[in-house]
């Protein structure tokens, strides 16, 4: 029991120091599916070029998005159309930087440092983002067709919390949750207390900071005072930087999104690029600092990243939300083994998220039909009705705009 208990402890302390950098990208996810229309995306960042994945990792490097906040609005340019290497650039150039950390880096490292982190998270972000392009292969979901708007964009509040909360968040709550409890696993083992405070020079402190800030879950900022802790009891300024680095671009909930949606090529280029970069650029670091003999500020400043109230009000939303999800997806499921009609659908149209909106959206007003599953990547409608009716599923279907290639009883 008391490891179980420590677990489930370190599981909810995770939570609840990502909850409201959740919450937050939800939310900024919410307002990049009402800004960045698909077809602006597609034309932006749709292209495996050097361009888009420049853009993507300028986009990001301000925003104050930690490595899970910046889930959410990720996966909403990854199904609005963006390349998988225009995705992972913004997926490690967000979460390294920000401006709150660049402020707090410069107050605390000094200008060099702060130069450094920056450059760190631009070179390492493009060159993921390019290695992506070339050898990662496309994600399964991205919009390939753009859909058209007539060039009107409106703003509706609603939409915002509706796409982020209700249809982003319950597509990645499953692996969150996992990468949450696999995060709470290894902090238990391995706490934050357990890190040497002297641990020395040279690529072996290189290889130990980015071996344990990889798995760890460490926001930009709030790493800040443990990195500045460790180099003022005698941890070189270039180790530090691994670990500002490695850190916050990863951790467990990360890694599994990554796996997940943009596949295991796209893994391993994601964390050969961010540990290769931080430790390369880390010893060039050191090499400045040692040749110059720069000085460290020894001011230390603990930066709130949020009150305790609004996380524990975010915890607890994002809980509620995800049993709530749970137990509709089991309704869902009993209805399947309820109904007495299930069917296939060939429809080779699906193209993207929008498509699967759109169709769920039409099938589940159709009276008799009591679940429907979309398959982008087989282009496939999945549907179980308590009644026989597979000619009107299909008339729905071609009133909709997706045609029926073919269709079979299951």
């Amino acid at each position: 029991m008391g490891i179980l208990a420590g677990i489930i402890r370190e599981s909810w302390l995770l939570l609840f120091r990502m909850s409201i950098y959740l919450v937050m990208g939800f939310v900024f996810a919410g307002v990049i599916h009402q800004f960045l229309r698909p077809e602006f995306i597609s034309r932006h960042l749709g292209k495996s070029s050097f361009l888009s994945v420049l853009k993507a990792t300028l986009f990001g490097v301000p925003l104050p998005l930690c490595s899970c906040g910046v889930i959410p609005p990720a996966e909403s340019l990854r199904v609005a159309g963006a390349s998988t290497g225009a995705a992972l650039a913004f997926l490690i150039s967000t979460p390294t930087t920000g401006v709150d950390s660049i402020l707090a880096t410069y107050g605390m490292l000094g200008g060099i440092f702060t130069t450094f982190r920056i450059l760190g998270a631009v070179l390492i972000g493009i060159v993921a983002g390019i290695m992506s392009n070339l050898f990662g292969g496309r994600s399964a979901g991205s919009c390939e067709i753009s859909q058209a708007n007539n060039g009107k964009i409106s703003f509706d509040i609603r939409e915002v919390f509706r796409y982020g909360f209700f249809e982003l968040y319950p597509s990645i709550a499953r692996w969150l949750f996992a990468g949450i409890i696999i995060g709470g696993f290894i902090s238990y083992l391995l706490p934050e207390q357990a890190i040497p405070a002297s641990i020395g020079t040279g690529w072996p402190a290189y290889f130990i900071m980015a071996l344990i800030g990889t798995p760890l879950y460490v926001c930009a900022t709030g790493s800040i005072p443990v990195a500045v802790s460790l180099i003022s009891k005698g941890m070189s300024v270039g180790s530090g930087f691994v670990f500002l680095v490695v850190g916050p671009a990863t951790n467990t909930v990360t890694m599994l999104f990554v796996w997940k949606f943009l596949g295991r090529r796209n893994l391993l280029i994601y964390l050969v690029s961010i540990v290769a970069g931080a430790i390369l650029l880390g010893r060039v670091l050191d090499a400045i600092f040692l040749k110059y003999q720069f000085a460290v500020p020894a001011a230390l400043h603990i930066h709130r990243t949020g009150s305790f109230i609004l996380s524990l009000i975010s915890s607890i939303l994002l809980v509620c939300l995800g049993i709530f999800f749970f137990i509709q997806n089991l309704v869902r499921k009993k209805k399947v083994k309820g109904a007495h009609f299930c069917f296939i659908f060939s429809v080779p149209d699906i193209s993207c998220q929008h498509c699967v909106r759109t169709i769920e959206k039409n099938l589940s007003r159709l009276a008799g039909v009591n679940s429907v599953r979309v398959d982008i990547k087989s282009k496939e409608v999945n549907v179980c009705c308590a009644d026989d009716i597979p000619e009107q599923i299909k008339e729905v279907l071609e009133d909709a705009g997706y045609p029926v290639k073919s269709w079979e009883r299951r």
